[in-house]
């Protein structure tokens, strides 16, 4: 190796790795363009290949609904309890159940309540998988610690009330 020339780890020149990569040669010989035509189509290829695997990926999602009463209050809760949340509807809406998710009882089935303890808060969100093709937000709200970690019966008859009022206008 000559003097002038800085080796990498490798032992090889530096300016050995610009001749192989055809950087110092202002004009490579037709094998050496022909080579680097080659790198470049794979490498775009490689590209494309990646793009079309993340397009292949979707998934097969039902859309979340909301009762217009329920998005309002879901909306004054913090913005980090609402991306929980969110997470754990996408999954509900995915054909699946968070571990966040549990069923409600009392209410028949498909109504699933999204239980968070957020800050020293819990935030509840309650959703309904059967009523219509849509994954149904019929209730938000911060539990306060009246009855320990039951559900108030005030919050239960009114998600009564929303799902019957909502069964009735989607018939």
């Amino acid at each position: 190796m000559q003097k002038n020339q800085a080796a990498d780890p490798g032992g090889r020149s530096i300016r050995s790795r610009q001749k192989r990569a055809g950087d110092s040669d202002p004009d490579p010989s037709p094998d050496q363009r022909a080579a680097l035509e080659k790198e470049i189509k794979i490498r775009q290829l490689t590209d494309v290949v990646k793009y079309d695997n993340i397009i292949l990926m979707s998934r097969d999602t039902r859309s979340i609904s909301w009762v217009k009463a329920a998005q309002k209050d879901f909306q004054k809760f913090p913005k980090g309890a609402q991306t929980e949340i969110l997470r754990a509807l996408t999954i509900a809406a995915e054909g699946r159940k968070a571990d966040i998710a549990k069923p409600m009882k009392g209410l028949g089935s498909g109504i699933f309540e999204v239980a968070l303890a957020w800050r020293g808060n819990a935030y509840r969100t309650v959703y309904a998988v059967l009523i219509d093709e849509a994954i149904w937000i019929v209730h938000a709200f911060q539990k306060r610690s009246k009855t320990g970690i039951k559900t108030p019966k005030a919050e239960i008859d009114l998600i009564r009330h929303r799902l019957k009022r909502l069964k009735e206008m989607l018939k």
